[in-house]
Order: C-alpha cells, then sequence, then structure tokens
C-alpha cells in the first residue's frame, strides 16, 4: 500500500498471486483416519523446509561475517529468497502429487531429499565463490577457534541432515 498521509485513501502499489494445487481427498477424506494424516505431514513438512531454509540464510550470513561485511543480512536474505524460488515449483508438483493411496513416509522422505538438494546447491554456489577471505577465515573466539567457509559448510551440511532426520548424509 502507498501511504500518503491519509488512513483511509491508500492505494495498493503492487499485487501478489500465487496457485497451488492438491486433491481434495489429501484434505477432506470421507474416512476420519485418513483425513487427519496428511494435514499434519504436510504443515511438518512446511516446517521442516522452513528450518532448512533458516540454515541457508545462517549460512549466508556467516560469509558476510567472514567477509567482515555488516549487511544487516540482505546478502543472507537475498541468499534465502533463491533458495525458497527453487523450491517453489517442486513443492507445488509434490503437494499436487499428494494423495490418499500414498505411503506417507515415502512422499515426505522424497521431500525431504528435495529439500537437502535445493539446499546444498544453494550454498554449494556460496562455496564455489568464496574469496581468499572465506577461505582463510577468522577467529571466531576468546578461545581462538579458526572458522572458515569449509567449517561453516560442513556444519551446515550435518545440521541440514539433522533438521531432515537424515543419518550420516545419506538420502
Amino acid at each position: 500500500m502507498i501511504n500518503d498521509g491519509n488512513a483511509t485513501s491508500q492505494s495498493p502499489a503492487a499485487e501478489f498471486a500465487d496457485e497451488m494445487q492438491i486433491n481434495a481427498d489429501v484434505l477432506f477424506d470421507p474416512n476420519p483416519e485418513k483425513r487427519l494424516q496428511w494435514p499434519k505431514r504436510i504443515e511438518d513438512t512446511v516446517e521442516m523446509t522452513e528450518k532448512v531454509g533458516a540454515l541457508v540464510w545462517y549460512f549466508a550470513n556467516h560469509i558476510m561475517e567472514l567477509r567482515g561485511v555488516k549487511d544487516d543480512g540482505a546478502f543472507a536474505n537475498r541468499v534465502s529468497a533463491r533458495f525458497y524460488e527453487r523450491l517453489n515449483r517442486p513443492f507445488r508438483e509434490w503437494l499436487a502429487g499428494l494423495t490418499n493411496n500414498d505411503e506417507r513416509d515415502e512422499k515426505v522422505n522424497l521431500w525431504k531429499r528435495t529439500a537437502k538438494q535445493v539446499a546444498v546447491q544453494t550454498a554449494d554456489e556460496l562455496l564455489n565463490s568464496a574469496t581468499p577471505q572465506d577461505i582463510r577465515g577468522r577467529v571466531k573466539n576468546a578461545d581462538g577457534d579458526q572458522h572458515n567457509i569449509f567449517t561453516y559448510y560442513r556444519i551446515f551440511r550435518a545440521s541440514v541432515n539433522k533438521v531432515l532426520g537424515i543419518e550420516g548424509g545419506k538420502s
């Protein structure tokens, strides 16, 4: 909304629309047992994906710290936005493909693999564009621990696996 100082005459500056498809029986199955299975799984999957998105943001933010740049998260926000843009179509396709006949764990694991692939791809791009300062790193705390892009990348990968419930990094 564009604010012209008068609350009653604000006008829209932009409009955004999005569309998703889902099989109605996934949400409204006549079988009360099946009706409760997918909505909670979908909600949990979205929350899990948001946690992975937060890890992408933190990884990007750590890179800016390594570079000594204070940008109030702007760089991390752009990287995070790229992550979510890449997930948009696969998530819509995953959601539209759900049925009550699916093996739920199998479908959720399929999404976990997709989320991990996109997260790692996004982080790999940052790793591949590392500066000498990113590689050299910085002392992180009073104990003299040296952190660099590889340290943060390893932490990122392990954290993604933990959030997604993937043991040993296998998906």
